[in-house]
């Protein structure tokens, strides 16, 4: 098969009794438009002709036969063994890959000296729209599993670093085998891939993963999914590997919590779906502890890289109950039809810890005392939101709304001191609390939380307040706290964890846009309080926000010093206020030279945006005036003045659309539905990728794993932005 003489690469390829997967497999490899490659098939004692098949319709693939059945750790060292190629790629007999493959994996390889090994993107054969695996997670408890497993496979499309590489169909750099050796052949089949992974981290070795290496995977195609044999083999290796290579002190920090997990999975395996197999295989795996302990001493006494440096490679543990989760795509039925998640609700399922929680709040709510409720000549209202800037700027058309139905009574707005700004101009009393969770600072214990509602329901207690609304629909702490207090009507969002601390509850929140589900909470309190509103108190959900006269001033005279004309430029705010919601700097460059080359360009963000901001800055093609230091105000007359606005879904995006200027914003795992623009649709458009993972809403840990660039903003193209931009009504920028 090969062309060169000197094959760069060695694809190594186990079978026994795979003849009816076998010439998919070869004629796969035989089309690979990289040509520097030798095929060895290692049979492993097969009898159903596989190796006759290879030496009458392949004779280009170099067959090595086995008399027994080595496993797939033993059958791959055999074909290792035999080849002196610069990298050894193993590939399953029941993959069909991509013509590209081989050669993105060596493309990776040929670009980093320090790689070990590079992993595939494996999808199923049965449903290619989906991940099989990635490369290998692994948590402190020694758990393993395929990484993005079940996610949809268009969600990763870039190169991202690996704990290791899955067998399956993974690069080897020779010289990294020969550092720390090739696959344990005792644990014949499953998790010696792992293994090798864990002893090449210790070593020093990296691992990536190359997304454009595409194989197509019939899952288990050998053993079958949860065979005994399988159960076996994957309870007895995992022991032996923990054993092997979690380092100290790892091993004993973390081994009352791995004997913890194995207990409880052998003992739910064994009553539950009376799976002895995997009891065996942990008893196996003790019975045989005296090898696994002398090969810990010769990996540990090589390893080369610090316990810390390891800690970054380790997926967080999860809760028992969650682990399962992990497995879900390999168990369910292959043959029924998908169902769609409906918009907007691709939350994740709840957790039994989450329903503990849940019934412990549901008890808490219930074994509070009522207070009377009286109805007062003035009456008191503490409207309750903790969110930033730009999402409180979304309650505005609610508080206008509470001032308009009731001219005489105290609205009192208790928000985060980071947020009062967004909220000038309105006639209310604004307090502020440091409420737990939205605070930057780090919690000073786990009880702090708990404290702080104290504090905040004495705080509430001393207001006297008629009623309370809670605007965040998920703020159970809030509604709590306003239970606590003895506040008698408490009116907030009928989610799961607010609605036992709740008198009046409304429904239906998911589907609405955070400006109208504000609203309607108010409408709500409104009617707990036997409020007729007449139809010119009646609010929009348009959120205005009129920039003062002071403000207006000070950003007319910034205007005339940097020579713009006032509604001729155009401002890109690229921040986000979290990483996972923020476009590369060569993609905003890239737009910014789409725009006419006779508009000015302003770039608007926050101190700690400024390498972002520069970064673009420096990639244009014309002068861009930068600007971080302006106050909320500020920029709202700022962007007064402006023809256009782009960015992210952000607070500053928000302030564009409620001082009346055109925006086109990006939107990536945030929910377009709740925050979209809250003005005018024909003068704003928000773009999101169709991605089914889309909206995730996770802005801390993100299920792709992409902190950076996730793939929802990497699938909107430059291309969308500048044909959005050219639909909307700026006739000066076409």
């Amino acid at each position: 098969m090969s062309s060169s003489p000197s094959p760069l690469a060695s694809v190594v390829v186990v079978t026994w009794n795979g003849r009816r997967h076998l010439a998919s497999c070869l004629d796969a490899l035989q089309a690979q438009t990289f040509k520097g490659f030798e095929t060895i098939v290692v049979d492993n004692g097969s009898s159903d002709g596989s190796a006759e098949l290879i030496e009458t319709q392949y004779p280009s693939v170099r067959l090595i036969r086995s008399a027994t059945n080595l496993g797939f750790a033993g059958g791959n060292n055999l074909g290792i063994r035999s080849s002196n190629t610069l990298y050894v790629v193993t590939l399953n007999n029941d993959t069909t890959a991509d013509p590209g493959w081989l050669g993105s994996l060596i493309e990776a390889a040929e670009g980093n000296p320090e790689l070990g090994s590079v992993a595939s993107k494996m999808v199923f054969a049965h449903d290619p729209a989906t991940i099989n695996s990635c490369g290998i997670a692994l948590d402190p408890a020694g758990i393993a599993w395929d990484l993005w497993g079940g996610y949809p496979a268009a969600a990763v499309d870039r190169p991202h670093r690996v704990f290791g590489a899955c067998g399956g169909a993974a690069l080897y750099r020779r010289a990294m085998l020969d550092d720390v050796g090739v696959f344990d052949e005792d644990f014949f089949a499953y998790l010696e891939d792992v293994d090798l992974a864990w002893r090449a981290r210790l070593r020093g070795w990296d691992s990536v993963l190359a997304p454009e290496a595409l194989v197509l995977h019939a899952h288990s195609g050998t053993l079958g999914e949860g065979s005994p044999l399988k159960r076996f083999l994957l309870a007895r290796n995992k022991v032996w590997t923990v054993v092997k290579c979690a380092p100290d002190p790892d091993f004993w920090r973390w081994l009352p919590v791995i004997a913890t997990y194995d207990v409880g999975a052998a003992t739910f395996g064994a009553a539950r779906q009376r799976d002895w197999a995997s009891v065996r295989g942990r008893l196996a795996a003790l019975r045989n502890l005296d090898g696994a302990l002398r090969k810990r001493r010769d990996i540990q006494a090589r390893r080369s890289v610090h316990d810390g440096n390891l800690q970054q490679f380790y997926t967080p543990l999860a809760p028992p109950w969650d682990v399962p989760r992990r497995y879900r795509h390999l168990v369910a039925d292959r043959t029924a039809p998908k169902k769609p998640s409906p918009a907007g609700k691709n939350e994740p399922h709840a957790s039994p810890r989450s329903l503990v929680r849940r019934a412990g709040l549901q008890a808490a709510g219930l074994s509070l005392p009522a207070r009377p409720t009286t109805r007062r000549a003035e009456i008191k209202i503490a409207v309750v939101r903790p969110d930033h800037l730009g999402d409180l700027l979304l309650s505005r058309p609610a508080l206008e709304l509470l001032r308009g139905a009731l001219p005489s009574a105290e609205i009192t707005a208790i928000i985060g001191p980071w947020a009062a700004a967004s909220l000038q101009g309105l006639d209310v009393r604004v307090i502020t609390f440091d409420y737990p969770a939205f605070t930057r600072a780090s919690k000073a214990s786990a009880l702090e939380p708990y404290t702080a509602m104290v504090a905040f329901a004495t705080q509430l207690r001393e207001g006297d307040y008629d009623a309370a609304l809670i605007l965040r629909p998920d703020h159970w702490w809030g509604a709590w706290a306003a239970a606590l207090a003895g506040v008698p009507r408490r009116v907030g969002h009928a989610t799961p964890d607010t609605a036992p601390f709740l008198t009046h509850a409304i429904r239906g929140h998911e589907a609405w846009h955070s400006a109208e589900s504000s609203v309607r909470a108010a409408e709500e309190l409104l009617r707990a309080l036997d409020v007729d509103v007449p139809a010119r108190h009646r609010a929009s959900t348009q959120v205005r926000f009129p920039p003062s006269a002071r403000a207006t001033a000070a950003v007319d005279a910034w205007i005339r010093e940097h020579s713009l004309e006032p509604r001729g430029f155009v401002i890109l705010h690229p921040g986000a206020g979290a990483a996972v919601k923020t476009w590369p700097s060569h993609r905003w460059v890239e737009v910014c030279r789409s725009l006419p080359s006779d508009s000015s360009l302003v770039l608007t963000g926050v101190p700690s945006e400024r390498p972002l901001i520069e970064a673009i800055a420096d990639g244009l093609d014309r002068p861009a005036t930068v600007v971080v230091d302006f106050e909320w105000d500020e920029l709202a007359a700022l962007y007064c003045r402006a023809r256009l606005v782009l960015g992210m879904d952000s607070g500053p995006l928000h302030l564009a659309t409620a001082v009346g200027t055109q925006t086109v914003r990006i939107y990536g795992p945030t929910d377009q539905i709740i925050y979209g623009p809250a003005g005018d649709p024909a003068c704003h458009r928000g773009l999101q990728s169709a991605l089914p993972c889309v909206p995730c809403r996770n802005l801390v840990s993100p299920p792709c794993g992409h902190l950076l660039d996730p793939p929802c903003l990497a699938f909107v193209s430059v291309e969308q932005v500048t044909r959005a931009i050219a639909e909307l009504p700026i006739t000066e920028l076409r």
